[in-house]
C-alpha cells in the first residue's frame, strides 16, 4: 500500500472514529444551503405562476420563519439537533457514500412537511399582499379622476362602526353612492368600509382627520388603507376630545353605519 493511500486511509478511519464534527457540519450545510433549494424547488413545482423573482422572495422568507421558529424554540437549534441525529449514525462507522437528498427525504419527513406548510402560508400572505397593493392603486387611480374638493371630512373608526362628519360635526351620508353600493351587492349586504371609501372618493375632501381608535382591526386596517390612498391628505388627529370620549366608551349618538343617522356627532374640539 503506498504512502499516499495510507495516509488517506488513516484520515477516513480518523473521521469514522469521530463522526461528530462531520455530522455538525452536514447539519449546517443541510440547514442552511439543502432546505432553500428543497424549499425553492417545492414552491416552482406547486406555484408555477410566480416567477423567479417571486420564487427567491418566498423561499427566502420561508426559510427566515423556519429560522425564527428555530430560535424560539432552542438556542441549540431543534432542528439542526434532529438533522444531526439522523446523520450521525450513518457517519459513525466505516467511511461510505451518504446520500444527503435521500437521508432528508427520508428521515426528515416533519421538517419538510413542515417547510412546505411554511412555504404555503408565505405564498398565501404574498398573493394577499399583492391584490391589496393592486387594490389601492385602482382606488388611488378613481381618486385621481375625481376633481379636489375643499372639503374636510372627519373619518372615525372604531373596532364596531365607521362614521364620517364634516368640520361641523355633522354627520355625513351619500344616498347616491349608498343606494348604488346596495344595487351592486349580490346580496344587499353593503361593506361599511367599501361604502365609506366610496364616499371619501366621490367627495375627494383637500383633507381628512383620522380618528382612529380601533384595537383588533386586523392588517391592513381601513384607516391604514385610507392613508395609502389619499397619502399626505389623510392625518391622523392627535388625541381630540372625541377620540378620548371614545376611548373611554362613550360614542354618544353615533351611527351604527354610514347609512343611518343625520344629526351632529362632534365635540367640541377645545373639550
Amino acid at each position: 500500500m503506498s504512502r499516499e493511500r495510507a495516509d488517506a486511509r488513516q484520515l477516513a478511519i480518523s473521521l469514522a472514529g469521530d463522526a461528530g464534527p462531520l455530522a455538525d457540519v452536514l447539519a449546517e450545510c443541510v440547514w442552511n444551503d439543502w432546505l432553500y433549494a428543497y424549499i425553492d424547488h417545492d414552491v416552482r413545482v406547486r406555484f408555477p405562476y410566480l416567477d423567479s423573482d417571486e420564487r427567491e422572495y418566498v423561499a427566502l422568507l420561508t426559510q427566515h420563519a423556519l429560522r425564527s421558529q428555530e430560535a424560539a424554540e432552542s438556542e441549540e437549534g431543534l432542528w439542526i439537533r434532529r438533522i444531526r441525529a439522523e446523520l450521525l449514525p450513518l457517519l459513525d462507522g466505516e467511511p461510505g457514500f451518504c446520500n444527503l437528498d435521500g437521508v432528508m427525504r427520508f428521515r426528515a419527513k416533519v421538517l419538510l412537511q413542515t417547510a412546505e406548510d411554511a412555504a404555503g402560508e408565505v405564498v398565501e400572505q404574498f398573493l394577499a399582499d399583492r391584490e391589496y397593493e393592486e387594490f389601492v392603486s385602482l382606488l388611488r387611480y378613481m381618486l385621481e379622476s375625481r376633481p379636489l374638493t375643499q372639503s374636510v371630512i372627519h373619518l372615525f373608526c372604531t373596532d364596531e362602526r365607521v362614521w364620517m362628519c364634516d368640520e361641523a360635526g355633522a354627520l355625513i351620508r351619500d344616498d347616491a353612492v349608498t343606494e348604488a353600493a346596495h344595487q351592486v351587492a349580490e346580496d344587499g349586504d353593503v361593506n361599511v368600509e367599501d361604502l365609506a371609501m366610496s364616499v371619501l372618493i366621490t367627495r375627494s375632501p383637500c383633507r381628512i382627520v383620522l380618528h382612529d381608535v380601533t384595537h383588533a382591526a386586523p392588517w391592513p386596517s381601513f384607516p391604514e388603507t385610507v392613508e395609502r390612498v389619499f397619502l399626505n391628505r389623510a392625518v391622523r388627529c392627535r388625541n381630540c376630545a372625541a377620540c378620548r370620549r371614545l376611548e373611554q366608551g362613550d360614542a354618544g349618538e353615533a351611527p351604527r353605519d354610514l347609512s343611518e343617522g343625520s344629526g351632529r356627532w362632534l365635540p367640541r374640539l377645545s373639550d
